[in-house]
């Protein structure tokens, strides 16, 4: 009983790393669509043309925009962590062009799934 306990336990923290790699991944290919996956049906986006929130198709079009406007030379995670249900990363994005921005991801359960709920790019 303890052995499958454990089993239980370990595969649910690889499917918690799965999903913050996956995302974050992602944003080091600048890959929408693999970021978009994981998005909520109504996600809460930021990148410097402001604060909106849109459905999961739109959302995917702004992402795919935003990585056009500033392709990626590098993406570092600083800080991952978890509060009651949800896990959050923060990283550091740097475009070609040299301009910073923080990135900050949300994630929480529904049911099994995992899903992106909040991400934020803003300028440093």
């Amino acid at each position: 009983m303890l052995a499958v306990l454990l089993l239980f336990l370990c595969n649910i923290s690889i499917a918690q790393t799965d999903v913050i790699t996956e995302i974050s991944n992602g944003i080091k290919e600048a890959n929408a669509e693999k970021i978009s996956r994981y998005f909520s049906a109504n996600i809460d986006l930021t990148t410097d043309k402001g604060e909106e929130m849109y459905s999961k198709v739109q959302a995917t079009g702004v992402l795919r925009d935003f990585f056009v406007r500033y392709p990626v030379r590098n993406y570092t995670i600083l800080h991952k962590g978890q509060k009651d249900e949800a896990e959050y990363v923060v990283g550091t994005y740097t475009s070609t062009r040299h301009i910073n921005f923080r990135v900050y991801f949300f994630i929480k359960q529904s049911g099994n799934t995992k899903i992106l709920n909040d991400l934020r790019f803003e300028k440093e």
